[in-house]
């Protein structure tokens, strides 16, 4: 097996055991739950000052198998490590075919 594969088979079983539960919903209204790695972030550095700013990011990584024709009229529910239930507007989707994964931003509903 070569190294991108193995690493593919690898990202693929581990978000499957140990991903976050998300809840993907298309523009029709059909439903997707799938495994996958959230990151939330609240702080940015900002590039010319090193000066950190509150600029909350969120980013969903998923197995393209999972769902792979995810577009921006879809929207993202998951909890985050704090117990909060999120949701929001999926944004930015972009696949990585080498890898075979998707990852896209959300932007949460309420935050600015």
């Amino acid at each position: 097996m070569s190294i991108s594969a193995q690493a593919r088979a690898d990202f693929a079983y581990n978000t499957t055991r140990d991903g976050d539960d998300v809840l993907l919903t298309d523009a029709d209204g059909n439903n997707y739950p799938v495994k996958g790695w959230v990151r939330r972030t609240d702080m940015q550095s900002d590039p010319d000052t090193g000066a950190k700013i509150y600029d909350p990011k969120t980013t969903i990584t998923v197995p393209a198998e999972s769902v792979s024709d995810i577009a921006e009229t879809w929207t993202a529910e998951f909890v985050d490590a704090n117990g909060a239930t999120v949701s929001g507007r999926v944004m930015s989707p972009h696949h990585d075919r080498t890898m075979r994964f998707v990852i896209f931003e959300v932007e949460p509903y309420g935050e600015s």
